[in-house]
């Protein structure tokens, strides 16, 4: 019998219709199993309202895949960036194939600077400032994007 490769398995969970809001389901996605990487936590948690993750941690996107730009939507350690603030992306400790931003809880990083998540269909959380826009390879899950985030320079451009 052969053994099975945990790296190359692909978990696919689906939460339907924990929101009130009109927003697509979340799902994770993971091209590697997460619970051996010690600073992620691989939940059913919404970047939307940061539910769903302990005390310390964040919904956010993690990169599964560098090369590829796959990853899903997971909980890690909230970082110390604030809206606005120059980002990257870097290797957990303990589990260097996955790869998480330094924003702070509520902000995603697009385009190396901190920006707000917000509901890219119209629900909570809006934009303050700006639009919300879609990020390729930013919160999206077999074709369906979960989130935005908030651009002011979409909001100047029109």
């Amino acid at each position: 019998m052969r053994p099975i490769r945990v790296g190359r398995l692909i978990i696919m969970i689906i939460l339907v219709g924990c929101e009130e809001q009109q927003s697509p389901p979340l799902a994770i996605e993971a091209g590697v199993d997460a619970s051996l990487c010690p600073g992620v936590r691989t939940s059913l948690c919404s970047p939307l309202t940061q539910s769903g993750c302990p005390v310390g941690n964040r919904c956010t996107w993690i990169i599964d895949r560098p090369d590829t730009g796959l990853g899903h939507i997971g909980c890690a350690p909230i970082g110390p960036h604030t809206i606005g603030a120059s980002c990257a992306y870097s290797p957990v400790p303990g589990c260097e194939q996955m790869m998480v931003d330094d924003c702070g809880r509520g902000l995603a990083c697009a385009g190396g600077t901190c920006k707000a998540i917000c509901d890219h269909m119209g629900g909570q959380p809006m934009c303050a400032a700006g639009n919300c826009v879609v990020v390729e390879d930013l919160f999206v899950i077999a074709d369906m994007t979960r989130a935005g985030v908030c651009d002011v320079s979409a909001a100047r451009s029109r």
